[in-house]
């Protein structure tokens, strides 16, 4: 059966609903209302820390920088990260590209000079001996044995035939005479050809002496480039600082520091994140390498900032401007959730976050809807 209602009570009807809507659209109302509510206390009191990341490295306060003091390339690196080392030690050994080619040089020229020593006096002993001892198909030995191949014919010139004089009619006086002045003329030509060669020798050895004396001169250059501690302290050398790598002079290679007069802790910034930083600023302090599950961050404080970058070496080749920034730590020590200590050294490296502003999530909110806070 139709059912008619006529539009006065429709209308009746729906401001009585209005008027008293059911109990789950009211708690509909007070839970949204009171979502609102909360979120906006909450926001309005609760800081959003904006951040600068960076990285770092701690080293002991009192700390003594080591420079390269020559270009060259690493032999050997005889104190790595961490270790303790006493003044004087030696920390790397560097080998200079340009001692290294004077040295070879030398050993080049002093071979040649003592070879040629050696021919010189096998050339003197064939002339004593009058027997020609070198070969004319070895190249260093075909010059001797053409000279002593020269001296021989110059002597059989001199050889005089007995018959053949007597047959030319020469008295035996003038035979015996003129046997006599070619023996003596083939005398001198050996020692004048001995006398040569042994001056040739003593040049030769006058040579190798000065080459000698060029060779010391090295290896005692060569001592100057081993780089030693300049106090006493534990390790910290540069990142790319091994052995095969190129130092140039001048550079700094790494630091010797000791814990004992407290920590320094270096924090490298770009240049664009300089600007968003002041001493006094609050930071928190990673330690890389111990799993972040199980220590705790350091905190710590801006106390200076270096008034110019510094530059540092990328892959040996190209080098990156940053700004150093020294943190105040509240605390030597990190601790494990459970209360464990582990003790900060010199050369531990760290990751950093400098906290460059704070504002209420509500403030953030209204700069980002573009409304003034």
């Amino acid at each position: 059966m139709t059912r008619i209602v006529d539009l006065d009570s429709l209308t009746d009807s729906r401001i009585l609903y209005e008027k008293r809507p059911p109990l789950f659209g009211l708690f509909l109302l007070a839970l949204t209302a009171g979502a609102i509510v909360a979120v906006v206390l909450w926001s309005s009191v609760t800081m959003r820390p904006s951040l600068v990341e960076g990285v770092g490295v701690i080293e002991g306060a009192n700390r003594t920088v080591v420079m390269a003091s020559v270009s060259g390339r690493v032999a050997a690196v005889d104190a790595p990260n961490g270790s303790r080392v006493e003044a004087g030690a030696r920390v790397v050994a560097v080998e200079s590209l340009e001692l290294q080619a004077e040295k070879d040089t030398v050993a080049a020229q002093k071979a040649l000079l003592e070879k040629g020593l050696d021919l010189q006096s096998r050339f003197s002993q064939a002339v004593r001996d009058g027997e020609n001892s070198f070969r004319q198909d070895v190249v260093d030995e075909a010059a001797f044995y053409w000279q002593f191949d020269s001296l021989q014919k110059q002597k059989d010139q001199l050889i005089v035939s007995r018959e053949s004089l007597e047959a030319l009619g020469y008295t035996p006086v003038e035979i015996d005479g003129a046997i006599a002045d070619n023996a003596l003329k083939a005398e001198e030509l050996d020692s004048t050809a001995l006398s040569e060669s042994s001056a040739k020798e003593t040049q030769i050895r006058q040579q190798i002496a000065e080459i000698d004396i060029r060779g010391r001169a090295a290896s005692t250059g060569e001592s100057a480039f081993q780089i030693t501690a300049p106090v006493s302290g534990t390790v910290h050398l540069d990142e790319g600082v091994q052995v095969g790598s190129v130092v140039t002079a001048g550079d700094r290679i790494g630091s010797v520091a000791s814990t004992e007069e407290g920590l320094d802790v270096s924090v490298y910034l770009s240049v664009p994140d300089r600007q968003h930083v002041e001493v006094g600023d609050r930071a928190t302090v990673s330690v890389e390498g111990l799993p972040a599950v199980e220590y705790e961050k350091l905190s710590g404080r801006v106390v200076s900032i270096d008034a110019d970058v510094t530059a540092m070496p990328i892959d040996g080749t190209e080098t990156a401007n940053y700004f150093v920034v020294h943190l105040a730590l509240d605390d030597d020590v990190v601790r494990t959730r459970d209360g464990a200590e582990h003790d900060l050294i010199n050369g531990t490296a760290i990751t950093v976050d400098v906290v460059r502003d704070e504002v209420t999530y509500l403030e953030y909110a209204q700069e980002l809807a573009g409304f003034s806070p």
